[in-house]
């Protein structure tokens, strides 16, 4: 089986695969191990074919107007509104700015455990969040940061 027919396969079966670095971020559900140890397997193939896709590796979107550089590195609008690299930069920037976020309202909320969308969540205890941090895409932050405020309005100020 080829990569592409094994991204096709992983996300028939509702997997979200996407690259992260210099390695790969899958999502998915638990009752389909396999096909987590096939893409496991084939993970230089399947990077490749995510990075022929035209999907950004800063922001994992999907947008139509990806393109290549001079450089021959990928692009997209969604988070470099030029093809000359310094949007990356504003990624990263971005990408940095949610993680400090995220880490002080964890902190100021308790490290609670924080459900942030339906079958995720960020489990209880400052080195879950830490990890958390350092393995979650920008999308998932910012839900993050969205959820929070209902944690921290259970605190009540002069009790």
């Amino acid at each position: 089986m080829g990569s592409v027919e094994l991204l096709r396969e992983a996300r028939a079966a509702h997997f979200t695969v996407t690259l992260a670095g210099d390695g790969l971020h899958v999502e998915g559900p638990r009752s389909a191990r396999e096909i987590v140890e096939k893409i496991k397997a084939h993970k230089a193939e399947v990077m490749q074919a995510l990075a022929s896709e035209g999907i950004c590796s800063q922001c994992g979107t999907r947008p139509g107007d990806a393109g290549t550089d001079a450089n021959g590195d990928r692009w997209c609008r969604v988070c470099n509104d030029s093809p000359t690299g310094t949007g990356l930069d504003d990624a990263a920037t971005m990408r940095d700015a949610l993680r400090r976020e995220c880490f002080e309202l964890g902190e100021t909320a308790g490290w609670p455990a924080l459900p942030y969308k339906p079958g995720h969540s960020v489990a209880q205890g400052a080195v879950h969040w830490r990890v958390w941090m350092k393995r979650a895409s920008v999308p998932d932050m910012v839900m993050v940061v969205a959820a929070i405020p209902n944690v921290l309005s259970q605190f009540r100020v002069g009790e």
